[in-house]
């Protein structure tokens, strides 16, 4: 078996069969399916079961408790037999040539550990957002190849339902941090990176992902506490002084972001919101400005109730952005 996707799936009898059909439609066909089910309360088992029977797929069903997508994914790899493996969300699908494309970049060059690729992005009917970026490539604008540490620390632009990589990575590196609720996936990549494993990116959509939720919310800085500590992690690694630095500046920047997402929560009125919104949007286009971090200051600066608030928050900021 040359290949092993895994599918870790929750609830999702609603809208999982569109992922099931791109896997019959694959165009490379050596590949095995395994669906973790973590603790399903609905017709999930059902409808997987039924549709990967009458349309003869090789594939393997797991239940666990619910334990997260870190744990389903884990046991996905466990019990899997291919020497790639293939990530897939229950809400995602590949393109039909996804597979081939990816097993063959990675015959052609024995030395590639991980392969991704761009990724079309599907947004949920209803989304409060004038932001509709087509691909990954118009959200991050770049991606690379090769040993990729310390890009990676700047940013997550792998989409995980397009990693391809080989199996051999997880028990050598380990597998992804179950005590992690959000950014598993982000933990993983630079755990890989930091070993210097070889990263291959192709330069096409591959894959389709869906995006439920865009809102500036508690969620958003609940996942930046999150990264914070995923880079924090980084140092007990073997690196160079520049990259410490980096991964400071990064977290410092995290740090103001949520800064300004807090203030955000404490904005009563409709008008200065909704100037404030388009500012943290223009910050995010532009991967953090100086010029930009300039304009929310003068921003934030015109209310009074706000200065307290910010200089609190600006000492975290500063002492990791000046390490």
């Amino acid at each position: 078996m040359e290949v092993s996707v895994i599918i870790p799936c929750y609830n999702v009898e609603k809208f999982i069969l569109k992922c099931l059909e791109s896997l019959n439609t694959q165009t490379f066909r050596d590949f095995e399916i395994i669906v973790v089910d973590d603790g399903s309360t609905d017709n999930s088992e059902l409808v997987i079961k039924k549709y990967l029977n009458e349309n003869c797929l090789n594939y393997k069903y797991l239940k666990q408790k619910n334990s997260g997508p870190s744990k389903a994914r884990n046991t996905g790899i466990t019990n899997s037999s291919g020497k790639y493996i293939a990530l897939l969300d229950s809400d995602d699908s590949f393109t039909k040539d996804s597979l081939e494309k990816k097993i063959s970049a990675a015959k052609k060059n024995d030395n590639i550990d991980f392969i991704y690729s761009d990724a079309f992005i599907n947004y949920e009917n209803g989304m409060e957002t004038k932001r509709r970026e087509k691909n990954f490539k118009e959200v991050y604008h770049g991606f690379h190849s090769g040993i990729i540490f310390e890009n990676l620390i700047d940013k997550n632009f792998i989409p995980t339902t397009t990693v391809f990589c080989k199996k051999y990575l997880f028990e050598k590196f380990g597998f992804f941090n179950e005590n992690i609720i959000v950014a598993e996936d982000y933990d993983l990549w630079l755990r890989f990176a930091v070993n210097k494993c070889n990263f291959f990116y192709i330069d096409e959509c591959l894959s389709y992902y869906s995006v439920r939720s865009t809102s500036l919310s508690g969620d958003q800085i609940r996942m930046n506490l999150q990264l914070i500590e995923i880079l924090k992690s980084l140092y007990a690694f073997n690196i160079s002084k520049n990259i410490e630095r980096k991964i400071s500046e990064r977290i410092g920047n995290i740090y103001f972001i949520n800064t300004v997402l807090e203030i955000f929560h404490l904005i009563n009125n409709e008008a200065f919101k909704a100037v404030y919104r388009k500012m943290f949007t223009l910050i995010r286009i532009k991967f953090f400005h100086p010029v930009y971090y300039i304009m929310f200051l003068l921003l934030i600066f015109s209310k009074k109730k706000f200065r307290a608030f910010f200089y609190k928050k600006f000492k975290n900021y500063r002492r990791f952005s000046i390490k």
